[in-house]
């Protein structure tokens, strides 16, 4: 469960040419690429960045205890297990095979990480056309009952955007930007949801421009 990418060009209406690329990490259990988003950035001729989601992965940055016992010895786990940590990769810079983690993947523009355990940070990615921020999803932050986060390319780190109000909802499991006479609105799911039926789930829409919670 460690992940790996492979990179393909698409060669005619629908050919697919696989390069010499390939993106792995030597963490164990990662999920790396188990959630990618490609995000278009705004301005200045800026070409697209990938971000590559690795949800169960092993955060050494994280700086909170984590919320479950470890599943196998029934203690608190060591802090940064499974808080997640998202990686941001310019394909052009894609030259040649690349196997490796951290920073020795070529391309490699930021990596992002998720601050509590076992957060899942990077399960929901997308991205907004209207402001060009990037929003993750931490479907397993408080407790379970899941946040959102958004971030911009000249933000130091991602910003709490919005939670939801206790439970085990798992807001951000899946995120998709929608705009449309000149509003745009976020489609966030929190599967375990439970106001309405016990797990029923629900789906909240919420306006991109708001100020983040």
């Amino acid at each position: 469960l460690a992940g790996r990418v492979y990179a393909y060009r698409v060669v005619g209406q629908r050919g697919l040419e696989l390069l010499d690329v390939e993106l792995g990490t030597r963490k164990d259990l990662t999920q790396l690429g188990s959630h990618m988003h490609v995000w278009r950035r705004q301005g200045g001729g800026a070409g697209p960045l990938i971000l590559l989601g690795s949800p169960s992965e092993h955060s050494y940055s994280s700086s909170k205890w984590g919320m479950m016992a470890a599943a196998a010895a029934g203690e608190a786990p060591e802090r940064g297990w499974q808080a997640g940590e998202v990686r941001v990769m310019d394909p052009a810079a894609w030259g040649g095979r690349q196997v490796g983690g951290g920073e020795e993947l070529a391309g490699l523009v930021r990596i992002l990480s998720g601050m509590q355990s076992p957060g899942h940070f990077g399960r929901g990615l997308a991205s907004s056309t209207a402001t060009g921020d990037v929003w993750i999803g931490e479907p397993f932050g408080g407790g379970e009952a899941g946040r959102v986060y958004r971030w911009s390319a000249d933000a130091a780190e991602p910003q709490c955007f919005g939670m939801a109000d206790g439970g085990h909802a798992r807001l951000g499991q899946t995120i998709r930007a929608a705009s449309g006479a000149g509003v745009e609105l976020l489609a966030v799911s929190a599967p375990h949801d439970s106001q309405f039926s016990r797990l029923a789930g629900s789906v909240l829409l919420m306006h991109s421009r708001a100020e983040p919670s």
